[in-house]
């Protein structure tokens, strides 16, 4: 009696049976990159500027903070 994992190689090593798994693996693909990769290109763009303003806000306010650490009047 064979085992599993014997049954599962005999079927995977099948030509066809590969190229059928191929052809759903790349519609699948295919799928995900035309339709969800559209939709959350968006939101991929505001986060990277919402990050590069959280940035510049910590910088001004880093360089806020030493200004008035080391006494200087002009802030």
């Amino acid at each position: 009696m064979k085992t599993i994992r014997e049954s599962c190689m005999e079927f995977l090593n099948n030509d066809d049976i590969r190229k059928d798994i191929r052809e759903v693996l790349k519609s699948i693909i295919t799928i995900v990159y035309n339709e969800i990769y559209n939709e959350i290109y968006l939101y991929v763009l505001l986060i990277c500027f919402y990050n590069l303003v959280l940035i510049v806000i910590i910088l001004a306010i880093l360089f806020i903070l030493i200004k008035c650490l080391y006494g200087t009047k002009n802030v």
